[in-house]
């Protein structure tokens, strides 16, 4: 596996998104990207869900996100 335990190289990102449930919405920042997750950066991470929707590209994107790590302000999600 690359990177120890990705599946798939990310590729440095800077892109403005939102983290949605039926419940909950956040704006997040993209960090870094690739085809299987992502790596966020918000705020606090301390109420986010481990499961929610992304947004970005001007909304044309939307992927389901389970989180696989957190910090205080940074989350791991896979697709």
């Amino acid at each position: 596996m690359p990177n120890g335990r990705r599946f798939t190289n990310r590729a440095p990102a800077f892109k403005a998104a939102k983290l949605s449930t039926a419940a909950f919405a956040r704006d997040c920042v993209v960090r870094d990207l690739s085809a299987t997750g992502a790596r966020l950066t918000l705020i606090s991470t301390a109420d986010v869900p481990d499961r929610f929707d992304l947004t970005f590209g001007a909304a044309r994107t939307k992927r389901a996100c389970r989180v696989v790590w957190r910090t205080t302000v940074e989350l791991g999600v896979q697709f």
